[in-house]
């Protein structure tokens, strides 16, 4: 069967586009790392209890817990905190806080490094440490920075 120039343009088109889709996917996606220890919930002081926490993280249960570095600060209020210091707040959606669903953390930059965020790396994660990129840097500190005195940390201990 015979077909007019158009149809066997179309036909090229398509195999150019397969095959530059197929030289796109050859490199294996980047994997960006979690923030935190995997043994935060073990191995890491918890300096909040387990609360429920409505609007702010979709209605998950919240324990926050940080790294052992900063978590006197933490308690104590002492702000800024200081580079370095890894809030981290697993998420869970019974009020035992038993299994956790997702982590939400943030790290202290240097002065200066991101001044629209605070000075700070926030990262959302599944349970599995798995970035979730549809919570974007802006939206986290956007809701923290009504806490910019005390260094955008909400939750008292």
């Amino acid at each position: 069967m015979r077909h007019g120039p158009g149809v066997a343009l179309v036909l090229a088109a398509l195999v150019c586009l397969g095959g530059l889709a197929a030289c796109a996917t050859d490199d294996p996606p980047v994997k960006v790392e979690p923030i935190w220890p995997s043994d935060f919930e073990t191995a890491w002081p918890e300096v909040r209890d387990c609360r429920l926490s409505p609007a702010e993280h979709d209605g998950f249960y919240i324990r926050v817990f940080a790294n052992p570095e900063a978590a006197d600060a933490y308690v104590k209020g002492f702000y800024p905190f200081a580079e370095g210091t890894l809030l981290v707040k697993g998420e869970y959606d019974e009020e035992a806080c038993a299994t956790l669903k997702r982590v939400s953390a943030m790290r202290k930059l240097a002065k200066g490094a991101a001044p629209a965020l605070g000075d700070w790396q926030w990262q959302r994660t599944d349970a599995a440490g798995q970035v979730l990129d549809k919570m974007p840097a802006k939206s986290c500190a956007g809701c923290h920075k009504p806490c910019a005195a005390h260094d955008y940390a909400c939750t008292d201990p």
